[in-house]
């Protein structure tokens, strides 16, 4: 875990190598924001007084995903908190170093034309790419071979896992810290109670006394009458494990709540959706799916698409999220449905004909067989012969259609010696 002396270093390092992200990596640390949080962060987002704390207003994130999953081929989308529901905002106060470390940035780079404090080379998202390249050169700026060689800080994101241990180390509230983090309780104690050696050595040597060779031992004693930051820690968990002390059934969440004041109150509510549950495609549209089964993919995006009806996510249809709704939900394919109704394949009917497929193909193209397409990519299946099938010359063009007679009457005469 690196210390805040050993983040100094790597912030002062990014400062002289890529000064335009020293301000990107301190929201990391001094605000402990989730790189995704960092890279949608808005000005207009941002409270920065001349002096003292500021306030960041969290409401998006814009998390690398694959071009194929975006609606606008672009590999960021913007998308709400983490672990939150659409619309939650999360308000985080920042301290006097990183209030000015955005004020300096925005009065030198200015923003994006959306707002964007952090830009790519070409003006869009501070791709992943761009931001890890620069962390690993002040890394080997800043960090001595063997500490580099470590391990230590090896992320950007571990610039927010050491401010979140910081935090619990200097014995703050883990409700609040918590809160600033957009984590639980549980959470935030099970991931980031990770202690500094400097930091709790301190601590310790300031409850510590030095013995005097007299009376009961210092170290027992002080123990006994301020405890140390661990045992004040350990009670504000156990204290926070009391006042979320919950019991769940298939419908329900029954919290039983004691206050220090002895009253307890019991909340009931329902049990919040999953991530899955909250992009789950509606049921109407998982039915009119199946219900369009004469339809390709591209066909049913554009039917749904055309009826006002959006995914899961609210987002547009297109070919692969209708395939992948078939496949969740088990439903049919049109290639299923056409060979239940005893369509055949292009080798069957082949066969059956006693032609290739080439064959089949072109006498599809010119009427001769009949087939229904059960894809986008123009693939057929066809119906069985009938009891007079197209015979193989039935498919080709009389010679005379495909090339004109050439007779001595009808050549061009030639031409020989002077004019």
């Amino acid at each position: 875990m690196a210390s805040p002396d050993q983040v100094s270093a790597l912030l002062d390092a990014v400062a002289r190598t890529r000064p335009e992200q020293t301000a990107f990596f301190g929201c990391l640390y001094y605000a402990a924001l989730r790189p995704e949080e960092a890279v949608a962060l808005r000005i207009a987002d941002c409270h920065l007084p001349s002096s003292g704390w500021g306030m960041l207003r969290l409401a998006s994130a814009a998390p690398r995903t694959a071009a194929a999953w975006t609606t606008d081929g672009t590999g960021y989308e913007q998308r709400g908190l983490k672990h939150r529901p659409d619309g939650a905002i999360r308000m985080v106060p920042v301290p006097p170093v990183l209030a000015a470390m955005l004020r300096a940035h925005h009065a030198v780079y200015g923003s994006a034309p959306d707002g964007r404090l952090f830009r790519g080379t070409r003006g869009g998202p501070l791709s992943e790419s761009v931001y890890g390249r620069a962390w690993h050169a002040a890394r080997a700026l800043a960090l001595a071979p063997e500490v580099a060689a470590s391990g230590l800080a090896r992320r950007p994101y571990d610039l927010r896992h050491a401010a979140l241990s910081l935090w619990l180390n200097t014995g703050g509230n883990p409700a609040q810290i918590a809160a600033r983090a957009g984590n639980s309780v549980a959470v935030l104690l099970t991931v980031y109670s990770h202690g500094h050696d400097d930091l709790l050595n301190q601590q310790i040597g300031h409850v510590l006394k030095p013995f005097s060779g007299s009376g009961p031992c210092p170290s027992v004693e002080s123990q006994r009458l301020q405890p140390t930051t661990q045992l004040r820690r350990k009670r504000l968990h156990d204290r926070a494990m009391r006042a979320d002390a919950v019991r769940r059934n298939a419908k329900t969440i029954t919290c039983n709540m004691r206050w220090q004041g002895g009253h307890h109150h019991t909340l009931t509510l329902p049990v919040p959706k999953t991530a899955w549950e909250l992009r789950q495609t509606a049921p109407h549209v998982v039915e009119a799916i199946d219900q369009l089964d004469h339809h390709t993919h591209a066909e049913i995006a554009a039917i749904l698409n055309a009826r006002g009806h959006t995914s899961g996510e609210g987002r547009p249809f297109h070919p692969l999220i209708v395939r992948n709704i078939r496949d969740q939900y088990g439903l049919r394919s049109r290639q299923q449905r056409l060979r239940d109704a005893g369509m055949l394949t292009l080798d069957e009917m082949a066969g059956r004909l006693g032609v290739s497929a080439g064959t089949v193909k072109a006498w599809h193209h010119a009427g001769l067989v009949s087939g229904q397409c059960y894809n986008d990519k123009g693939q057929a299946l066809y119906h069985p012969p009938g009891p007079n099938p197209p015979a193989p010359h039935h498919g080709l063009p009389r010679l005379t259609d495909r090339r004109p007679a050439q007779t001595s009457d009808t050549r061009e005469p030639t031409r020989r010696g002077a004019v």
